[in-house]
């Protein structure tokens, strides 16, 4: 058993939220939780690709509802519970020119991985929200905090996401077995952020890091 948990991609992922813990769970989809195809009516549920990737990957819920509201003037996300997400906005010179706000939401989980492994995160198969997430490549051996960016339009726009709609999926880029854990604990979901914030560069950070520590 210790030799097959050395082998896997083992995943433990600490929330300080109990409510999300219990109602919006990261869950990997599993062969006996998906459905005969052959019972269903053709459509993009029995889709090869469709499948493969709820298999393959990790998926990411929306853990508390919320809103984007935008006018000429300025852009706002709305939470019942302003203290459950944090959203950064960066003026990124590289989308000036398609008039985008670059919003980062940050989610309430961090993330802690054996295996130095890049994992990739895309919008999720069935994020039917308005909401457009780029994808990128992370790593949760050095650093933890599980982060999305959305690309909001500067202009006139309203749109919300409900509570549980998948947001994300995490794709490990490994044939390693999967093995993904959640906990409810505040002090382990408080030290794996302090750990992936502490950058002596102002620029570039993570990839400054990676060269001078060898990743």
């Amino acid at each position: 058993m210790f030799q097959l948990m050395k082998k896997s991609l083992v995943l433990k992922c600490y929330t300080p939220d109990f409510t999300v813990y219990e109602t919006a769970p990261l869950t990997m989809k599993s062969n006996k939780n998906l459905f005969n195809e052959s019972d269903q009516p053709r459509s993009i549920r029995t889709c090869y690709g469709y499948i493969s990737a709820l298999k393959k990957s990790i998926t990411v819920p929306n853990w508390s509802e919320f809103s984007v509201v935008g006018t000429d003037e300025g852009m706002n996300y709305n939470y019942p519970e302003q203290n459950r997400t944090w959203v950064e906005s960066h003026n990124d010179p590289c989308l000036k020119a398609q008039d985008i706000q670059v919003t980062k939401i940050c989610s309430p989980w961090a993330i802690e991985s054996n295996h130095n492994i890049d994992i990739l995160l895309s919008a999720h198969v069935l994020n039917t929200s308005p909401m457009r997430v780029p994808s990128g490549c992370m790593t949760f051996h050095r650093f933890h905090q599980l982060n999305m960016f959305n690309y909001v339009h500067k202009k006139a726009h309203d749109y919300s996401v409900p509570f549980g709609l998948p947001l994300v999926s995490l794709f490990p880029l490994t044939e390693r077995n999967i093995v993904l854990e959640t906990y409810y604990d505040p002090d382990k979901f408080h030290e794996l952020n302090y750990r992936s914030k502490s950058n002596p560069f102002f620029r570039g950070g993570r990839i400054k890091l990676g060269r001078l520590l060898g990743w």
